[in-house]
């Protein structure tokens, strides 16, 4: 699995966080910096995806994408890397914190190639947990088919598909800081 390409999600608008989730920091280090250096043991290469604001404001130290699919989530800045360079993506969101090695290193170690998508899958929510996958060529085609046709719905698409569910109970370690209040209990 060392030809594992990963791509740190920071092109998000924020709304909820009311400041760019990418530029905040945590123990002296931004958001995209930390989650870049989570990826970076596992992966052959690491990008940043970053919206056309980001890039022009900041100048960053790692290799960036500019999303060409603006304000469209997640899945747009996926498709972007994958449209600039097909390969096996692994993604992680820049406000998932308490991500660690042993959680990257499990998902790798359970990944099915031939199912082309593997992820957490949160059993007492019933959701699956994108925001930190791989994903295959494969599936990458039929995702960016579905966002062709309008679909922007994460949860939507892998109920569509067939997907290597890693169940956890404790899904604790998928926590992403989306406001003000998740952030200080980042700090406590």
């Amino acid at each position: 699995m060392n030809t594992l390409k990963g791509i740190v999600l920071a092109g998000g608008k924020s709304t909820r966080m009311g400041t760019d989730k990418a530029f905040l920091t945590l123990q002296g280090r931004y958001f995209y910096q930390t989650i870049y250096e989570k990826l970076r043991p596992f992966c052959t290469e690491v990008i940043v995806s970053v919206n056309k604001n980001q890039v022009i404001q900041h100048p960053f130290e790692y290799p960036v994408i500019v999303d060409t699919y603006e304000e469209q989530g997640p899945l747009g800045g996926l498709l972007t890397a994958f449209n600039l360079q097909p390969a096996t993506y692994i993604m992680l969101g820049v406000d998932m914190l308490k991500v660690q090695h042993e959680h990257i290193q499990s998902l790798i170690h359970n990944h099915d190639i031939a199912c082309g998508c593997t992820m957490y899958f949160n059993a007492n929510s019933r959701f699956y947990e994108p925001m930190l996958s791989i994903w295959e060529p494969t599936k990458l085609k039929e995702l960016a088919v579905y966002f062709n046709k309008g679909g922007r719905s994460f949860q939507k698409f892998l109920n569509s598909i067939s997907v290597n569910a890693i169940p956890c109970n404790d899904c604790s370690f998928l926590y992403n800081v989306n406001t003000p209040d998740s952030l200080l209990d980042m700090y406590q």
